[in-house]
């Protein structure tokens, strides 16, 4: 794909994604996105032919990003992964639009029930936490904790970002961190 081509597909994504977090897919207008990015609709169109197809790319974008962040946290396993990771990853949700929105998406692009990418996240953060304490009889439950960590700290955040600073995030996983620690 040509250079100015990948930008304009970026800034759609960007400009959807930021809609998308703000107001919900439903009320994220194609005209108002094309405004946004400064790409006319006709460059949206060529893009992106659908409103589903737009939303698809931002889930896709943001999945990418948040694989990688999975597989970062995980490979180190003497920094605490699954802190390090659910720190990262609602941080990212704040301050990233492709993710804070892709979190909200399904892979066809839509925002139905479940599976979104917020439910495949927590669920791939169970399986490594799990996979990375192997051999404990503790390891299930212990993944189970980490994902209800995860999981209520961003959904405390949404109503009080006092929920979701360096500070009281690290309380909670200092509070864990022993229940985390691997057999050497």
């Amino acid at each position: 794909m040509h250079p100015r081509a990948e930008q304009t597909r970026y800034e759609l994504i960007r400009a959807a994604a930021t809609r998308i977090r703000c107001t919900g897919l439903r009320s994220a207008g194609l005209i108002a996105i094309s405004r946004d990015a400064g790409v006319s609709r006709g460059a949206l169109n060529f893009h992106f032919p659908t409103k589903g197809a737009l939303a698809a790319s931002v889930y896709s974008e943001a999945r990418a990003v948040v694989t990688a962040m999975l597989d970062a946290a995980f490979s180190d396993a003497s920094a605490e992964p699954p802190a390090r990771f659910g720190d990262g990853l609602w941080r990212a949700a704040r301050e990233d639009p492709v993710v804070g929105a892709g979190l909200r998406l399904t892979a066809d692009g839509t925002e139905e029930p479940a599976p979104r990418l917020r439910e495949e996240v927590l669920e791939a953060l169970h399986e490594h936490t799990a996979e990375q304490l192997r051999g404990r009889p503790d390891a299930t439950a212990v993944a189970d904790l980490v994902v209800v960590i995860a999981a209520g700290l961003e959904s405390l955040s949404r109503v009080k970002v006092r929920w979701w600073n360096s500070d009281s995030s690290s309380d909670v996983w200092d509070l864990v961190r022993p229940l985390l620690a691997t057999a050497e």
